[in-house]
């Protein structure tokens, strides 16, 4: 039996409520702010990086990403130089220290997981994995579905028109994603 749409609603509340305080109460164990967290930990495992490259891969603005950038090499966590392939973007990577930081922060990391899941039997985390599996598979295929090829023929891309498109065109495209949308 499918569940009703309040039942939904609950779960993905519930969902998103349990993931935004799992983040919260790490960064507060470890003294970082989220954002911080994940600058460490990515330059960590991918070693130095383009501002360009975190700025995606964390999906923050470019404005946040210099700002954490910046602050970690006050403190001495981080280096920037310019690539030496094209001066125009800048490469950043941790110091020793920043290392020594994004490995405390890992340790503390295993130790916060290993107290959320205690008491948690392996069926139950197992069943999770699944869920969560299932889950990225149906957003990779709804985000690759016909309302959003109905999006990407309207001249929208991430809630925008596309840069250069006629928008002379933008109002009957935009009325045929109208139409488009209500019938997915």
């Amino acid at each position: 039996m499918a569940l009703g749409a309040d039942a939904d609603d609950t779960f993905f509340y519930e969902f998103g409520a349990a993931t935004l305080e799992l983040r919260q109460a790490f960064a507060r164990q470890v003294g970082f702010s989220w954002s911080r967290v994940r600058v460490l930990l990515w330059l960590r495992r991918e070693g130095e990086t383009r501002h360009s490259e975190l700025r995606q891969r964390l999906g923050a603005d470019g404005a946040t990403v210099t700002r954490l950038v910046k602050q970690f090499e006050s403190e001495g966590l981080l280096s920037r130089r310019p690539d030496p392939t094209d001066n125009r973007y800048t490469l950043a990577a941790l110091t020793e220290a920043g290392e020594a930081a994004a490995e405390e922060v890992e340790r503390s990391h295993r130790r916060f997981q290993q107290q959320l899941l205690a008491g948690v039997a392996e069926r139950d985390r197992q069943a999770v994995l699944r869920v969560l599996r299932r889950f990225r598979v149906n957003a990779e295929a709804t985000s690759s579905g016909p309302a959003q090829r109905d999006m990407r023929a309207a001249g929208v891309e991430r809630g925008r028109l596309r840069a250069g498109y006629d928008r002379s065109q933008s109002r009957e495209s935009l009325g045929a994603l109208a139409d488009a949308v209500s019938r997915h």
